[in-house]
Parts: C-alpha cells; structure tokens; sequence
C-alpha cells in the first residue's frame, strides 16, 4: 500500500506525499464526493533498475457492481510410494513388521504362505488365461493405485472491474477519455535503444476507500499488472452521441494480476 495512505485527502486537486508534481487524479462520472470509491493508482515501471516509486496518475471510479476475491491451490495427485510398499509388506509371508517375525514364527508364515500359494493355482491359471483385470472385476475387486494429493503451489490472484461511465456534460465526457488514454498509457510498454528493446508497464494499486482509508471490510490488494483492458464504446448496443459526438456512455473492463504470492505471513495484520 502506498506509505502515504493515511494521509491521502480526495476531492478535487486531491493530493498525495509521493506524487510527481505532474500526476492528476482523474475522476469518473459520478465517482467525486461518494463515501465509497474505488482508487486506482499508477506508478512506474515493474523491474528493473530506477524503477519510480511515485504515483503518476490516479484514477478514482464508485465500488464496482461486483468485488471478488479467489484463492486458488495447485494440488497434484501422485502413487504414494510408502503406502503401497507398506500394503505390499502387509502381504508379504516374511513381513518384517508382523508380530511372526518378532516372535520367530518365520518359518510358520512362510508354511503358510506356500500352502495358500499351491492353493490358488487353480485361480492363478485363471487369471493367466482370462486377463487379470477381467478376473478382479468378477470377483468385485479393483486395484488400489494408493494415489494421494500433493500440495503444489498456488496461483496468483486475479481481479476483474467493470465501470460504465455516463458523462453528464463535456467535461465529464474529457474526463472519461482521460481514464481510458492514461490507463491505456500506464498498460503499454515503452521502447529503448531505437525500439530494439521494450521496457515495462506501469504497476497499479488499487484502493477500494470508505471516507480517506482503505475500507478494513475488504480485500487488500498488493501491487499488480494489467493484464487486460477492453473498452465499449457502445454499451447500450449501438452509438449514441452527445451534442459534441461524444459517446453517451462507456464501458471499462479490467483484468489486473498481483506481483506477489498470497501466503499466511502476507495475511498477518489484515484482521481488524
């Protein structure tokens, strides 16, 4: 979170410690003077050496229709390899770790073993002659794989917004294609040594704000990417214009992905 977050003011001209001098806060329709706003901040570069710490542009939108959170586990199902040898030492006539071999009895389970062998032959014939597989199912039985699940890893979260915005006059109409130019600015990369290379996207923040701190009730989100952004410039299913040509209304899809990996010790401190 940003280390200024305590102090952070809104309304217009809104001002934060660690802002260039040239960043803006841009707000959508209907977003200035709520209890609840949804903050979305832009900083500098992802990696890399001089990467800004400062906030370049912020972007102040009303709650979403929808906040969620996923906590996604990667598990993988693998042959426990110490179950099935314990349940083949189980059936073993000299299994080690039976009370028989504790006691000397060695010489009895092995008698035994050869009597159930010579037994079964008839059986064991069987089985050579119609298929194993066919003779366990007929005798309703199937084959322990002694497979267990394994924990893996865990996927990064993902957090997906939807803002339409209705602009009320033209300057709100100004403002909305602010957000979408600047956000599609902080999304992109840059070029370097005459576009031979690419430099990274802006990080984002994002804030979800109850008066001038962050709403305790909610998901704290750490830094993230935007992996994705879609606009609809037609959300009502065909172009309507204002007096000026302007969109009557538009649609802003986000897709961001956190840098860091959600464990129990990024948890601490997060409870009221």
């Amino acid at each position: 979170m940003a280390q200024n977050q305590a102090t952070t003011t809104f309304g217009t001209g809104a001002t934060f410690k660690d802002y260039n001098p040239g960043s803006s806060v841009i707000y959508a329709p209907n977003a200035a003077g709520l209890d609840h706003q949804m903050m979305v901040c832009a900083y500098g570069s992802v990696r890399g050496e001089g990467k800004d710490p400062n906030i370049q542009d912020t972007f102040v939108f009303p709650f979403p229709t929808e906040i969620t959170e996923e906590l996604s586990a990667e598990w993988e199902m693998e042959e426990s390899k110490a179950a099935a040898f314990k349940d083949r030492m189980k059936g073993s006539a000299l299994n080690i770790f039976s009370d028989d071999y504790t006691k000397g009895n060695i010489g009895t389970k092995a008698l035994t073993f050869l009597k159930k062998s010579f037994g079964n032959f008839g059986n064991m014939m069987q089985d050579l002659a119609i298929g194993k597989q066919d003779i366990q199912r007929n005798r309703g039985l199937a084959k322990n794989t002694h497979q267990e699940y394994y924990f893996k890893s865990i996927a990064f979260r993902e957090f997906s917004f939807t803002q339409k915005m209705y602009p009320r006059n033209p300057e709100e109409s100004r403002d909305c294609k602010r957000i979408i130019h600047q956000m599609k600015y902080h999304s992109l990369p840059g070029t370097h040594v005459g576009a031979r290379y690419f430099t990274y996207p802006a990080v984002f923040q994002i804030h979800f704000m109850s008066g001038d701190s962050d709403n305790p009730w909610l998901v704290r989100i750490s830094d993230c990417i935007l992996a994705t952004m879609s606009v609809n410039y037609t959300p009502d299913e065909g172009f309507q214009s204002l007096p000026n040509d302007e969109p009557i209304g538009m649609e802003l899809q986000m897709t961001f992905k956190e840098l860091d990996l959600v464990t129990r010790e990024s948890m601490k401190g997060t409870v009221i």
